[in-house]
């Protein structure tokens, strides 16, 4: 019989270790735009929102670092504060504070845009998709007047935002039936 090291026999329990700095990110991101949230976030300015949540990140990882270095959890990989947002709480602002779907043609392409699903908007059931929109959304959130990130957040709206089909959709970006 192999005779192995004390620290390889011992329990494991995923409890016992902090998160990663990914599922913290991740975990700040979805309180940060709790449904109860998002009305007031919406009437900020980009950067507030995303100042706002970079410090709740950082607060975030601080606070697993202190319970890291007093002992009540093992480190599980590095954590280190963020200087600046980046495309992943780029796409969980847009997600949540913008309409985006993914419309359904009858031919099955899909076009990824915006619609407008408020009843009180005179663009109402509207679905939009100007030249350069999620460029533009993601210079407004990234902050840095680039659209860095522009491809991941793209693909991950697709793979996220709510489908339409062409009858949920009254008219087109240039007011015609679709």
């Amino acid at each position: 019989m192999t005779d192995y090291p004390d620290y390889l026999t011992e329990d494991v329990h995923p409890e016992d270790y902090a998160a990663d700095q990914i599922a913290l990110r991740q975990q700040v991101c979805e309180a940060y735009f709790a449904s109860e949230r998002v009305a007031r976030l919406a009437g900020l300015e980009p950067y507030v929102i995303m100042g706002g949540l970079l410090e709740a990140i950082n607060e975030a990882i601080a606070a697993e670092q202190a319970r890291i270095d007093d002992g009540t959890l093992r480190r599980s990989g590095p954590l280190r504060p963020l200087r600046a947002v980046g495309w992943f709480e780029t796409l969980h602002a847009i997600l949540a504070l913008h309409p985006v779907r993914v419309l359904v043609l009858p031919d099955g392409r899909r076009v990824l845009g915006l619609y407008d699903d408020d009843p009180t908007s005179p663009t109402y059931r509207t679905f939009s998709h100007p030249d350069r929109w999620l460029h533009e959304l993601v210079i407004r959130y990234g902050g840095n007047r680039r659209a860095a990130g522009v491809g991941n957040i793209r693909l991950h709206l697709r793979l996220k935002a709510r489908a339409l089909s062409v009858d949920d959709v009254a008219d087109d970006e240039n007011g015609a039936s679709a």
